[in-house]
């Protein structure tokens, strides 16, 4: 079976190492208060010279500690003796913390991961492969809080059905954009619609007429916080959730981190780096009374989607950030790829959430709460409808079937938020997105009468 590298104490080394330090402690300071007393007892200094250096062995003991119980220069903790490598497993394509084993004795600090993105060139990230080197936490917490994850605690919309769309790929609307396509929007029932924010300072108002219409309607709006992966401003991210709370609470950090076109930082483009963003980003979003999203992965992308969850999971347990994964939730995109039979059962497509939550329990212990904020049954490319039997009447079919099954969707999955709701009807320039679009320039897909029904 293929292995993840867990740090854990070694204990039987750690007791020899502790008996011996604290014999050097105790003894090293006798001799210290012996020197202080030096020139006060007569006679001591017959017995002084063989056991001056003792004070010195008490400073080299102090020293030793602090190497085995504190971070190094780059605040990446322990990396002494006391602490030694042992294998965990994973199987099939899931990247799996080893919960036989007591994982109370797991360290907060070191946690190794997989190679780095770089240098995949198509490798697949699920084969065995050797761990290259250990990868540390940005931060370092000693204090753990315990897991407390309850989905059904969840803020939901009213009438909530589960059923909601992406609403455009840009970053504001006119005002008569907004009105027109909000009464679609009602008309087919959806409660939840995706919404892109920018933190520019011209974007902190372009998505208020917006979010306070589908807040009177009753819809929750989902942020996404349009930013390639890298380091955000958090003071202004932190000002823009204050803004936006009034409206919603869900914030999504970041997306599609396992695509290499979806980073702005250089490499390496690891699960570990990535947290060294999402970290800071998620503790600017509680600040300001948020809930932080972590993006959702590609089902095609240049790493693992399963794997990559995974690991950012077993990642935040290891380094204690429990705080975090207490409020998280996963953003999803499972869409469907090709023709299938039945769209709403597709564990591959629809249903690849399942695979997650798989890779998450094995972790924690317990599901997260998940949005889908972008899939559904991708166009065909470049747009030909009709290549391998992907038609408007099938993608009408494949969407009906998931919502009419929501209403039995687990307790974990609170909505289901497929792209695309509209791209040039709402001032998009970018091409790609076009075939997509239920609303389009001069042309309706079928799914829009479909759901109306």
């Amino acid at each position: 079976m293929p292995g993840l590298l867990i740090m854990e104490p070694a204990p039987v080394l750690a007791l020899v190492l502790a008996l011996v330090l604290a014999l050097a402690i105790v003894y090293g300071g006798a001799i210290l208060l012996l020197n202080l007393a030096y020139r006060h007892i007569p006679g001591l200094d017959r017995v002084m010279d063989p056991v001056r250096g003792g004070v010195g062995l008490f400073l080299v003991s102090i020293l030793m500690v602090a190497w085995l119980f504190t971070a190094d220069s780059q605040g990446r903790g322990p990396t002494g003796p006391f602490y030694r490598e042992t294998l965990g497993q994973r199987g099939g394509d899931v990247s799996l913390l080893d919960t036989s084993r007591d994982t109370s004795l797991l360290t907060p600090i070191p946690f190794p991961s997989p190679r780095p993105f770089q240098g995949w060139d198509g490798f697949p990230a699920w084969e065995e492969v050797t761990i290259t080197r250990t990868i540390a936490p940005p931060y370092r917490r000693l204090m753990a809080e315990p897991l407390s994850i309850s989905p059904a605690s969840l803020p939901r919309p009213q009438g909530d059905n589960g059923r909601g769309v992406h609403w455009f790929p840009t970053r504001a609307q006119s005002k008569e954009t907004v009105d027109r396509y909000l009464t679609e929007v009602t008309a087919m029932r959806l409660r939840w619609v995706v919404v892109l924010q920018g933190l520019e300072p011209y974007d902190q108002e372009a998505n208020t007429y917006l979010l306070s219409k589908l807040k009177a309607a009753g819809i929750m709006p989902v942020v996404r916080i349009l930013a390639s992966v890298g380091p955000l401003d958090s003071r202004r991210l932190e000002e823009t959730v204050r803004r936006l709370l009034p409206y919603t609470p869900y914030f999504q950090l970041f997306n599609e981190p396992n695509l290499e076109d979806e980073w702005g930082a250089p490499a390496p483009h690891s699960t570990a780096r990535f947290l060294e963003y999402w970290i800071p980003a998620a503790e600017a979003v509680s600040r300001a009374g948020g809930i932080p999203g972590l993006p959702g992965p590609s089902p095609v992308g240049d790493y693992a989607d399963v794997q990559f969850v995974s690991e950012t999971v077993g990642l935040l347990l290891a380094w204690n950030r429990q705080d975090l994964l207490n409020q998280a939730w996963l953003a999803v995109h499972n869409y469907t790829l090709g023709a299938v039979t039945d769209c709403a059962a597709d564990d591959a497509g629809f249903g690849r959430y399942r695979r997650y939550n798989l890779a998450i329990v094995a972790a924690l212990g317990v599901s997260l709460p998940m949005i889908a904020t972008d899939g559904g049954p991708a166009p065909p490319p470049n747009g030909r409808w009709g290549v391998g039997g992907i038609t408007p009447e099938y993608h009408a079919a494949c969407l009906s079937a998931i919502y009419r099954w929501l209403p039995q969707r687990e307790a974990y999955l609170l909505a289901f938020a497929p792209w695309l709701l509209g791209n040039q009807v709402g001032g998009g320039h970018d091409s790609r997105w076009e075939p997509a679009a239920w609303f389009q320039v001069g042309y309706t897909l079928p799914v829009v009468e479909a759901l109306k029904r």
